[in-house]
């Protein structure tokens, strides 16, 4: 969390949204499923604000039921 809010100081959108769904996948590999689905959502956000429909793709997937369990 510290390393996300000091990227977000740098205002590092891209590496934030990044960091968030790198951030997510570590939380889902411990069981923290709805914990790595709040960083994804918040990925999302920042990846739709800046228009980047390849990466705010990325994240929509890992948001499934095939990769996130509900």
């Amino acid at each position: 969390e510290e390393a996300l809010a000091l990227l977000e100081d740098l205002h590092m959108p891209v590496e934030v949204a990044e960091a968030r769904v790198a951030f997510a996948r570590a939380l889902t590999e411990l069981g923290e499923a709805d914990a790595a689905r709040a960083q994804l959502m918040r990925a999302r956000q920042l990846f739709a604000a800046m228009s980047a429909k390849g990466a705010l793709a990325r994240v929509e997937r890992e948001l499934s039921p095939r990769f996130l369990p509900t």
